[in-house]
């Protein structure tokens, strides 16, 4: 057993996520769920891009400069 856990939920007007792994697993992450090493500052790093995208952007920021740039690869 991996000790992941997935949970998805509808919220108002969307989906909510939530995932949970062991520690075993930090800083070997990437992609939508970030990098797992407890620094929100790199957290939104498009694909393609070496600069991460700053913390405090908006929703729909985040969708359209991080969340699309993994459409077909994450």
């Amino acid at each position: 057993m991996l000790g992941i856990t997935f949970n998805v939920t509808l919220g108002v007007g969307l989906l909510q996520m939530s995932l949970g792994m062991p520690t075993e697993y930090q800083g070997h992450t990437i992609g939508l769920l970030g990098n797992f090493n407890d620094d929100i500052a790199d957290d939104f790093r498009a694909r393609g891009f070496t600069d991460s995208l700053p913390s405090n952007i908006t929703d729909e920021d985040i969708f359209q400069q991080f969340g699309q740039t993994c459409e077909y690869f994450c």
